[in-house]
């Protein structure tokens, strides 16, 4: 019997991939404070880098998924369900970028743990304005780097489950606050048509007034 410990370690190790870091945003990834002894000397519009940049070959190509995520709400109401999830996990908030105003960015670190062997890990959220709203972008951590045994990706997953859970709790509903990246790619094509269509109509009336 004390060798199962043991056997659900390894296999956890051969089976599952698992990621060191995991980040939704590769090219500029939220950032950590180092501690909570370095938050007053931090600047209050950043947070310090804590852990290697992750893997954005590696990510996409396993977890495809892991990407920003973008809401029709302000940033100061979507980091309130972020704060709400949080204290619903009992994750120890170790830092927290509260919005000054309703549209200003926000954060908020927390220290968890995994299920199998209760090793901490972190988080960290970021919370931006976006034409649509607000972006939101999430970053999950070891400390210690085992692959296999670490919680980051469905952390994140589920982060992203429990957030849309209290957006629907507090509108009543989460069609028309969540945007996917198809409905911004979507409207992307349509503005740029739109501003296309506009250039061909004061060319033409350009072209009309010097003939």
């Amino acid at each position: 019997l004390a060798l199962v410990p043991l056997a659900l370690f390894a296999s956890r190790l051969a089976a599952a991939p698992g990621m060191a870091d995991v980040s939704t945003d590769l090219l500029d990834p939220p950032q950590f404070i180092a501690g909570l002894r370095n938050v007053e000397k931090a600047p209050p519009e950043t947070l310090k880098v804590l852990f290697e940049l992750p893997s954005s070959a590696q990510q996409k190509d396993l977890y495809p998924d892991i990407v920003p995520r973008r809401y029709r709400i302000a940033p100061g109401q979507l980091h309130a369900a972020a704060r709400e999830v949080a204290l619903r996990n009992d994750w120890r908030v170790s830092f927290e970028l509260p919005p000054d105003l309703l549209d200003a960015p926000t954060g908020l670190q927390v220290e968890t743990a995994t299920r199998l062997l209760g090793l901490k890990e972190d988080m960290v959220v970021r919370i931006r304005p976006d034409p649509v709203g607000a972006l939101l972008d999430v970053r999950s951590a070891s400390r210690f780097g085992v692959r296999g045994l670490t919680g980051n990706v469905d952390r994140v997953r589920s982060f992203f489950v429990e957030i849309d859970n209290v957006l629907r709790e507090t509108y009543g509903r989460l069609e028309g606050i969540s945007v996917s990246e198809e409905d911004v790619l979507a409207s992307e094509q349509s503005e740029d048509a739109a501003d296309g269509n506009i250039v061909g109509e004061a060319a033409q009336a350009v072209e009309e007034r010097e003939t």
